[in-house]
């Protein structure tokens, strides 16, 4: 759901495609935008409410994007009045890719209530805080070398 100053939520649900963009649908499951997200793979994303963020994780790292959504009508009644979202304007604009963590992050997860976010592939686990992306620490080499594994 994203969230609104003063509004009910409205539901969107997201699918992000081989083809470098964040496909958009409403309740009905109605298309109603599509937007570019410029990463080559997602293996992973989550979306955080409170703060209207979508993060993505794949081959290139870990990047947060921020959603906006406005609507040419009341955003209460905006599901009924317009279900085909031609009076949306939603963007979804870079706002920080990660540092700290590897390009190739096998797996993210949220923490919503201490405010942290865990990244990690098979050579490092880093944390971060969920609401701005600022790195705490990264764990090197937890289980030994890549070729140790294998």
């Amino acid at each position: 759901m994203v969230s609104h100053n003063g509004y009910v939520p409205v539901q969107l649900y997201f699918m992000l495609s081989s083809d470098f963009k964040a496909h958009i649908f409403n309740e009905n499951l109605i298309l109603i935008k599509q937007l570019p997200v410029g990463m080559r793979l997602i293996l992973q994303s989550r979306f955080v409410e409170s703060t209207n963020t979508l993060i993505t994780s794949g081959v290139e790292g870990v990047f947060l994007y921020k959603l906006t959504y406005t609507g040419a009508t009341d955003k209460q009644h905006a599901h009924k009045l317009d279900p085909l979202g031609t009076r949306l304007a939603i963007s979804l604009k870079l706002f920080k890719r990660l540092d700290g963590v590897d390009a190739w992050v096998k797996n993210i997860q949220m923490d919503t209530e201490m405010n942290l976010l865990y990244a990690w592939s098979l050579e490092q686990t880093s944390l971060y805080k969920l609401d701005d992306g600022m790195h705490h620490f990264t764990f090197q080499n937890i289980l030994g070398s890549q070729e140790d594994l294998v």
